[in-house]
């Protein structure tokens, strides 16, 4: 029998295809959270202070939307993981636990954990007052609230992040590794083999690809339409990124008719309607 990486990852799509309603609904689930979070932005820039800008401030609406989902892709990789015992190959299970506890870190950055977990403040050296080369944004003891000032390099660690390497990252794993492995190209298997990286649905990898970098363009041109001073891109680029993966880890792990499948598949399905109501409630 051929097992060529393209002929297994074909019948992969094919298995993920064949899920029954309410696994589609999944899938089309994570357009509407993409299509909500833009329909949201530009209520947001319509309203302006202070409505508008309440939703993507700290604590707001789509923080605690980006917690909660970078909670739901985490709980999902540990049950992948779980349920997926004796059938996952050891890199496979490896990748899913260090992604679940990567995702738990993003909810402690997002909640500025040092701060609030452990009681850290800020130091005066790297309060914005101060001047100093590295400053922390928002008042907030986390990572990603970092940047760095200085006369020949000015940058921030969230920017960083959430610019270029997240961008980069969803085209290479959502668009690029899925095309290469399907193609039989050498770096996508030896990829696919030693870290055991899911392969996402064609559909998700490009719908959350899209949604970043046009929210990416936004951010960029923020100056142009007085966007931070109405509401930030860069939080519903936040926000979106976790909730697809969430639905792409129900797509690669949970698309069957086990009973434990639907209740993932029911569970996401819930999690995007209270969000969609959530979101028109709050504007």
């Amino acid at each position: 029998m051929n097992t060529t990486p393209a002929r297994k990852l074909n019948e992969r799509i094919e298995e993920v295809e064949g899920g029954g309603w309410l696994f589609g609904a999944t899938q089309w689930a994570a357009y509407g959270v993409c299509v909500g979070a833009v329909l949201l932005w530009v209520g947001c820039m319509v309203m302006g202070e202070p409505d508008g800008k309440r939703i993507s401030d700290e604590d707001g609406f789509l923080e605690w939307g980006t917690v909660f989902y970078f909670g739901l892709c985490g709980v999902l990789s540990f049950a992948a993981g779980w349920f997926g015992r004796g059938r996952l190959k050891r890199a496979e299970f490896v990748l899913l636990m260090v992604f679940g506890v990567m995702c738990l870190v993003a909810i402690g950055e997002e909640l500025s954990w040092g701060q609030r977990v452990f009681g850290l403040e800020l130091p005066d050296s790297l309060k914005k007052e101060t001047g100093g080369a590295i400053q922390g944004g928002h008042g907030d003891t986390s990572i990603h609230n970092l940047s760095v000032r200085t006369k020949y390099v000015r940058f921030s660690i969230g920017g960083l992040l959430f610019g270029v390497v997240l961008v980069g990252g969803l085209f290479v794993h959502g668009v690029l590794f899925r095309r290469e492995l399907g193609k039989g190209k050498r770096w996508a298997k030896w990829l696919r083999e030693r870290t055991g990286v899911f392969v996402p649905p064609r559909n998700l990898g490009w719908l959350i690809f899209g949604t970043a970098v046009v929210f990416q363009i936004i951010h960029s041109l923020r100056k142009v339409w007085d966007e931070m001073n109405r509401t930030q891109a860069n939080e519903y680029k936040e926000f979106v990124v976790p909730a697809v993966y969430a639905s792409m880890l129900v797509a690669c792990f949970f698309s069957g008719g086990r009973r434990c499948d639907r209740v993932v598949q029911g569970g996401f399905l819930a999690s995007v309607a209270v969000w969609l109501v959530w979101g028109v409630v709050s504007i």
